[in-house]
């Protein structure tokens, strides 16, 4: 006697294999997120080093071109070293000419949209850590008058520094650091320098909670932070005191 042939078997999944193969796609993505946003933390980290050394060298080129001065950061009221002129003197737009840009116009230092129109689609002034798209800029600048600080003690902004009247080696002072953009107004640019103590991340070993500069809970790079220097070198340190000292804005302050 033949034996009956079995019933064809439904195609699919049963509910039971759909649930498995569910749990074991979400045991997976689990386990990769930390992995991939790392990696976009890695690919920001560089992207933002190479920004910054760009910057760094862009600086080099203009102290070649005007005796040794860069620009930095000073608001309505102060001089212009190179034009005798009085306004603002934003050290990015003055770099844009040495960044593959037109350089921008002296006669619009003063204007802050113009300013902006010329560095919103130039992303060597954009951390890809930072995602409000509003901002053409998310660095500060070291602002603060060294002669100044020298003569009275006090801090007060600087017009464009010579490399050769630093109080310390350039390698050794921060040039351009990353901002903290919940201080900032993406279009208006006087506050865009590292001026007092204050704007630091750091008071000495207490975090600041209003600084210009990075704040010391920013996560963008998972707790580290990117900047140059006056000799145009790049670094990546912590953020922590030991590594973002008030030494490295003004070797003269007390320690």
């Amino acid at each position: 006697m033949v034996k009956p042939s079995p019933a064809p078997r439904p195609g699919g999944f049963t509910l039971v294999e759909l649930l498995v193969v569910v749990a074991i796609i979400s045991m997976l993505v689990s386990m990769l997120a930390p992995c991939l946003t790392q990696a976009k933390i890695l690919a920001n980290t560089t992207i933002c080093n190479t920004n910054l050394h760009k910057i760094g060298r862009a600086m080099q080129m203009y102290a070649q071109d005007y005796n040794n001065f860069v620009p930095r950061d000073y608001w309505y009221g102060c001089r212009n070293p190179n034009s005798y002129d009085y306004g603002h003197y934003l050290y990015a737009a003055k770099l844009i000419g040495y960044l593959g840009e037109s350089p921008f116009p002296t006669k619009y230092d003063d204007n802050d949209e113009r300013i902006y129109d010329a560095l919103e689609d130039m992303r060597v002034f954009k951390c890809p850590g930072v995602h409000d798209e509003e901002f053409a800029l998310t660095y500060v600048v070291n602002g603060m008058d060294f002669k100044y600080y020298k003569m009275t003690g006090g801090y007060t902004s600087g017009a464009a520094s010579s490399l050769d009247d630093l109080p310390d080696q350039p390698a050794k002072i921060f040039y351009v650091m990353e901002a903290n953009i919940a201080m900032l107004d993406p279009h208006r640019f006087g506050l865009y320098d590292v001026l007092y103590p204050g704007n630091m991340p750091f008071q000495g070993d207490t975090p600041t909670e209003y600084p210009r500069a990075i704040r010391h809970d920013d996560m963008r790079h998972a707790g580290r932070t990117t900047m140059i220097f006056f000799d145009g070198h790049a670094e990546t340190r912590d953020l922590h005191p030991d590594d973002l000292s008030i030494s490295i804005f003004n070797p003269m302050a007390p320690k």
